[in-house]
């Protein structure tokens, strides 16, 4: 499904911030072959994938608007959809996927985040708010701090990029590299020997680091993220006070 759609290949990515660059790869040698990254147009991908489904004998293809999921005694049966027409009807299924996306309001009661999405949205939205965040003394530090981090290449560079790319769904790989890039910041601030102003700089670089770290954990589910075990992955029936 990722032919004909100009789907490239990508090795690695790069960060780029006042001229510096960090570069980084995907870690591929202990996978085979096919595994491999790619970047697309999400919706030429979701087209590919329905004109993939209709191809095939035993599918038929229908186009409407899911209104609610259906259910008896707790067991999801189908569908309530919306035709083209406005018609409410209903679509009984034996399995019912639901894809609608990570702001479902279909999905929230019956599943929660996994460790490999967990990890992966974790760290993109770190990434993300970290180098998008306004520019002051202590988020420019924690961007440089996460510059050098990536900068110094094997196992640090190799192990966020293998988070990032799903390649390592371990949340507590993820908690490690927090620990040691906290610490490498803080000592880079030090350097070369602490002072009343360098201490402060690191307790504001470890308030800063926490204050974008630790609400996204909470947001993902300590609870889904670190012990996935203990949840269960569907409700028999929706938790009180939550509408599907």
């Amino acid at each position: 499904c990722v032919d004909e759609i100009d789907a490239q290949q990508i090795l690695g990515y790069t960060l780029n911030k006042d001229g510096k660059e960090a570069l980084i790869s995907f870690s591929l040698e202990k996978f085979q072959s096919h595994v491999v990254g790619r970047t697309f147009h999400n919706g030429r991908f979701v087209q590919r994938l329905r004109k993939k489904a209709a191809s095939l004998h035993n599918v038929s293809l229908e186009q409407g608007t899911v209104t609610s999921l259906l259910e008896e005694n707790g067991i999801v049966k189908g569908v309530h959809y919306k035709d083209k027409s406005g018609q409410l009807l209903t679509a009984y299924a034996p399995l019912t996927i639901v894809c609608d996306g990570c702001f479902s309001n279909l999905r929230r009661s019956l599943c929660h985040s996994k460790p490999m999405s967990s990890t992966i949205n974790t760290l993109a939205n770190v990434l993300h708010k970290v180098f998008s965040a306004p520019s002051d003394p202590a988020m420019e530090n924690l961007q440089q701090t996460l510059l050098g981090y990536l900068k110094l290449g094997g196992v640090f560079s190799s192990g966020v990029s293998a988070l990032l790319s799903g390649l390592c769904p371990r949340p507590l790989s993820l908690v490690f590299h927090f620990i040691v890039m906290a610490m490498y910041g803080v000592g880079q601030l030090l350097l070369p020997f602490p002072s009343p102003k360098r201490l402060l700089d690191g307790a504001k670089l470890l308030w800063v680091a926490s204050s974008v770290f630790l609400p996204i954990i909470h947001s993902e589910g300590v609870r889904q993220m670190f012990f996935p075990l203990t949840v269960p992955a569907y409700y028999r029936t929706p938790p009180k006070g939550k509408k599907i």
